[in-house]
């Protein structure tokens, strides 16, 4: 608690500064000072704007229950901002020294206070702000609290807030959302919390430096409900001599808390890797010129430093000295207009979006300091997921890393806290550069140092913000992330293409340019003719450009169309405008099947057939016909050509007069047609050996349909000797597509034969006498002395049935074959039979009587 209150404006001493240190930053007062009492400690609302209450007596901790808001001009200047009042809590409650915090839905809760309406009263009461309505609501502290003075309060990583009751050693936890109280655990922890900060650290602990036990550190671990050593601070940051009061803490973008006392000494805090380890403690420097930091403000530029107020000795002296370091050392910097007349405890500071930092000290007196030096590019908050088009009035959600930054940022110590650890959203217009600030709320999580882990927000365009082309970006503690395009208002459509069609077309995809489309764009189709609007859903959408596929459905016909794309309900294009015009599709060209043709002489004729093609206009069509090289065979839907066996390809164009399509047709000329043979006669000779005769004959031919003559061989073949009796002969002739025709004839080789001899045709003979049986062969045959013959005998009616009986072989002597037959038979006719070795049987009867 700040223990002495002070006149703002009851200070003169004179500023001490370390000599040959050179200043860096500017102070500048605003354009606009506030026509009202004093801004207390400022709270930086999620749109941008800055809220303070208003002071009406300071030094007698008097303060009203009004609030202020800064917001900045039009070209995101705070120095030239406006002021405007906002709604009065309830008339009671007008507190000083209290907790307050900025909750994820971007309302302002506010509780407690050491002093309310100038008495110190260490009050209990609270209210939150809602500033979507303007309105405050009354919020009952935990149930059996009567105190909650200058308490503590910070926002976990979860988003519900815990609350520290200073006056009595206990602790409570608030869900914004059910606005329910529950009970923080205080096991582990030393002392009770009166006077101590409070310090969110990235791994989601709460670290805090004991007052009444120093130099003792803890750190609350919310899901253990318990409190933990954090070691000891290498020095005491305080004692009685400074009524236990303690200096701010701010955590720094290399991980480290930079922790000042209530005297010049400094700590430098390294989280451990286990959060519930404790963490290790080194001396910092001490703050040049003794100055020191009971009940004093500090906070984080984006440069890296940290910009603090101090003051020198004894405890909440003046005047105010102003210095950033870097952790190792210090830089003074420049005075402003009120530092030289007060103590440094009345100081209070807020980074801005912009990177300035705001100051205030209950007066109605504002400054600004502008830093030197820009932020690292790792601890900027990066965008992975934004809209490419938005509307006033309008919600919606961004998603990206580090949006909540890598610190707190802002910190004083018990008596006031007004962390800034949740995204700004920012638009500016490309054409006329003016900033406007989106209001965001319900951050995916409050946890500092988040990494490379996605996170989001929702955010709100504000009625006013300027149409058109703009850049978007994401805040976290005055540094801002890279920029993305973004339009704002309702999208223009500049051209479509194509813009024209024929009925009848098949479904297409038409690209809609512009600007201020938006992932949930619509493209509406609406047929003029009949009065009929098609909403069709995007293939593709960027901020520019739109694809969608118009179906065949909506082009079968001739008609006018009215085009415009629809962002929301409220949210519509101009107009582009589709002709569809009358349809003149292209003929379809058939010709005909392929075709397979039997060759039927040396070229063979075949008829090409295109009267299947059609027009789905019915417009009449000409036709021409090419070969495979493209040269121009004939005309006509039909067309009788001739070839010679092979594969031919003809092509067909069709033409409406216009438009034409082709079709092509195989035509297959085969021979399978064997050469034919005419009749060939036998040919019959008489033997001239016993082995045959050699027998001549031919040559022979054939005739193809395709290659006429064919000459044919034989087998056996011709001046072969044939032996006696009947060889076949066959004659083949093959053609040049290897199709074999056959015919035969037979060779007849027999014995030339002069007959029966004497003593024949004598025909009666007595029975046991012998018949001389004699024959002789003529012509070729006659000098053949090797025949085999043999001779049979058989009845003719009659004595004796039966098989033939053999007589025996005929001896060849003088000419003639002779054999005898001893008649030992009954009386009767016989027939008498000479049997050839070719076959051939001659017969005679004789009687035996």
């Amino acid at each position: 608690m700040a223990t002495v209150l002070l006149a703002c404006c009851a200070f003169s001493f004179a500023q001490s500064r370390p000599a040959g240190v050179v200043s860096t930053g500017t102070w500048t007062p605003l354009v606009n000072q506030p026509t009202f009492g004093g801004a207390v400690v400022p709270l930086l609302m999620t749109d941008g704007s800055v809220m303070v209450q208003d002071c009406n007596n300071y030094d007698t901790g008097n303060m009203t229950n009004h609030w202020w808001k800064l917001s900045p001009d039009i070209n995101g200047s705070y120095i030239n901002g406006t002021w405007t009042q906002l709604a009065d809590m309830d008339p009671t409650y007008g507190p000083l020294f209290y907790a307050s915090a900025v909750l994820p839905d971007g309302r302002v809760f506010v509780m407690g206070g050491e002093y309310n309406e100038g008495v110190n009263n260490w009050t209990n009461q609270g209210a939150i702000y809602t500033p979507s309505t303007n309105t405050w609501t009354n919020v009952a502290a935990p149930a059996g609290w009567a105190h909650v003075g200058d308490a503590e309060c910070c926002v976990l990583p979860n988003g519900k807030l815990m609350l520290a009751d200073s006056y009595n050693f206990q602790g409570a936890i608030l869900d914004p959302t059910t606005m329910t109280w529950t009970p923080m655990g205080v096991v582990g922890k030393e002392t009770n919390f009166d006077e101590e900060g409070w310090n969110l650290l990235p791994d989601g602990t709460v670290l805090t430096v004991d007052v009444f036990t120093t130099p003792k550190a803890e750190k609350y671990i919310p899901w253990n409900d318990n409190w933990v050593s954090a070691g000891s601070t290498p020095v005491a940051l305080t004692d009685s001599s400074l009524g236990y009061e303690m200096g701010p803490a701010i955590l720094r973008f290399d991980g480290t808390v930079m922790q000042f006392g209530a005297n010049p000494h400094t700590a430098i805090y390294t989280p451990p890797a286990t959060p519930t380890d404790p963490g290790s403690w080194a001396a910092g420097p001490d703050v040049p010129g003794g100055n020191e930091l009971a009940d004093a403000a500090a906070c984080l530029l984006p440069s890296g430093n940290i910009l603090f107020a101090s003051s020198p000795a004894p405890i909440f002296s003046g005047p105010a000295n102003f210095f950033e370091t870097n952790g190792s050392t210090f830089t003074a910097e420049p005075a402003n207009d009120h530092s030289a007349g007060e103590p440094s405890f009345i100081v209070n500071f807020m980074v801005l979006p912009n990177g300035q930092v705001m100051e205030t000290d209950s007066s109605s007196h504002v400054e600004i300091y502008t830093p030197v030096g820009g932020p690292a590019d790792a601890w900027r908050p990066t965008i992975t997921n934004a809209p490419g088009a938005v509307e006033l009035g309008h919600d919606y959600s961004i998603q990206g890393t580090q949006f909540n930054g890598l610190s707190q940022t802002n910190a004083y110590g018990d008596d006031w806290t007004n962390a800034t650890n949740y995204p700004i959203i920012r638009i500016t217009n490309n054409a006329t550069g003016h900033v406007f600030y989106c209001r965001t709320h319900d951050h995916s999580t409050m946890a500092v140092g988040t990494g490379s882990a996605t996170v989001s927000t929702h955010f709100t365009v504000p009625a006013g913000t300027e149409s058109g082309d703009s850049k978007i970006e994401v805040v976290a503690n005055g540094i801002p992330s890279a920029t993305q395009s973004i339009f704002v208002g309702n999208p223009a459509i500049t051209t479509i293409s194509p813009d024209t069609a024929t009925a009848g077309d098949p479904a297409f995809t038409m690209t809609v340019n512009g600007d201020g489309y938006s992932s949930d764009s619509v493209v509406h189709w609406f047929d003029q003719t009949t009065t009929t609007d098609n909403p069709l859903t995007p293939d593709t959408v960027t901020g520019t450009k739109i694809t969608v596929t118009v179906p065949a459905t909506l082009v079968a016909a001739v008609h006018n169309v009215k085009i415009w794309v629809q962002n929301s309900a409220t949210s519509f294009s101009n107009n582009a405008f589709f002709t569809i015009n009358p349809a003149n599709h292209p003929p379809v060209a058939n010709a005909g099947t392929d075709q397979i043709k039997e060759a039927t002489g040396p070229t063979t004729s075949f008829t090409l057939d295109g009267t299947a093609s059609s027009d789905p206009d019915s417009d009449p069509l000409t036709y021409t016909w090419f070969d495979s090289s493209n040269v121009q065979v004939g005309t006509g839907s039909t067309l009788t050509l001739s070839r010679a066996v092979g594969v031919y390809m003809f092509k067909l164009t069709v033409s409406d007069g216009s438009l034409t399509d082709s079709d092509t047709v195989f035509v297959t000329v085969q021979d399978t047609t064997a050469p034919a043979f005419g009749t060939l006669p036998d040919i019959t000779v008489a033997a001239a050996s016993n082995a045959g005769t050699i027998v001549n004959f031919g040559p022979f031919t054939a005739t193809d349909l395709v290659d006429g003559t064919v000459n044919a061989t034989t087998n056996p073949l011709s001046g072969s000797t044939f032996p006696v009796g009947t060889t076949t002969v066959n004659v083949s002739a093959t053609d040049a597509h290897t199709n074999t025709g056959h015919a035969s004839f037979h060779v007849n080789v027999f014995y030339s034969w002069s007959g029966f001899l004497s003593p024949f045709p004598k025909q009666q003979f007595k029975m046991g006498s012998n018949i001389p049986i004699k024959f002789s062969l003529s012509g070729a045959s006659a000098g053949i002395t090797n025949l085999v013959a043999q001779g049979y005998w058989a009845t003719v009616n009659g004595n004796i049935v039966g098989p033939d009986h053999s007589i025996g072989l005929f001896k060849y002597s003088n000419g003639s074959y002779q054999l005898n037959w001893k008649l030992n038979v009954p009386k009767g006719t016989y027939q008498i039979k000479a049997v050839f070795g070719d076959g051939s049987v001659h017969t005679i009867q004789v009687i035996v009587k």
